[in-house]
């Protein structure tokens, strides 16, 4: 069975007081960028869903340079074949920095927001 994992912030849980979005999909990888949401567990356990938090923020440097080393060796080669994606937002020359900024505190985006650097 193919499960979908993304990260869900705090502006998706807080829709209507409530983290609906996590239903959108099977299953949430975690929910970040906030510390507190409403959810209806009736639902998560229907469905059969998880939900999993993880912060490199606590971790030691070393536990924080073994996960880079993890990342290197095992998803960067997924993302150099195109085997897996990062799903991109919007693009914005570096001077528009201003609008690139605005457009992430806007919310409701389904992407990265990326800087182009001048070539």
């Amino acid at each position: 069975q193919r499960q979908h994992f993304r990260l869900v912030g705090h502006q998706c849980a807080d829709q209507a007081g409530k983290a609906e979005c996590l239903f959108t999909e099977r299953a949430a990888d975690e929910l970040g960028a906030g510390a507190r949401a409403e959810l209806d567990l009736r639902r998560l356990m229907a469905q059969r869903a998880s939900i999993r938090g993880s912060t490199l923020r606590s971790r030691t440097l070393a536990q924080k340079a073994l996960t880079a080393r993890a990342l290197e060796r095992d998803v960067l080669p997924l993302l150099a074949s195109g085997a897996v994606r990062v799903p991109v937002d919007a693009t914005f020359p570096l001077a528009q920095v201003a609008a690139a900024y605005a457009r992430f505190v806007a919310g409701a985006k389904l992407g990265k927001i990326v800087l182009l650097m001048d070539q």
